[in-house]
């Protein structure tokens, strides 16, 4: 990494000194130096975003998968709580719904 402090220390000596035409080399060669920083910086930053974006889209995909798995045992709770005389029908529907989302069902609309 270039040190910006300890070039602009030599740059205002080589000028104060009258030295133009060191000044003027020192400061080409410096020049290449930062073009190469700034470039391999700008690398490291794309490498940096396409690193974010697969870290984000990987925690927004399990955070699906968790929640489906949560609403799923929601509904299974549900349907063994509505089993027994004269709500059969209920639990029988709440497992079916639950069976769904488990497949990802419920959100195939939403994908096509």
């Amino acid at each position: 990494m270039t040190d910006l402090d300890a070039l602009k220390e030599d740059l205002a000596y080589l000028r104060e000194r009258g030295d133009l035409a060191a000044a003027l080399t020192a400061t080409t060669a410096e020049l290449y130096r930062l073009i190469e920083e700034v470039e391999r910086l700008r690398e490291q930053r794309r490498i940096d975003h396409a690193e974010a974006a697969r870290v984000y889209d990987f925690a927004r995909d399990k955070g699906k998968a968790l929640e489906r798995v949560a609403v799923v045992a929601w509904l299974r709770g549900g349907a063994r709580n509505h089993r027994g005389f004269g709500v059969r029908l209920i639990g029988d529907e709440l497992e079916k719904y639950a069976d769904s989302i488990e497949r990802g069902e419920h959100r195939r609309e939403e994908e096509g």
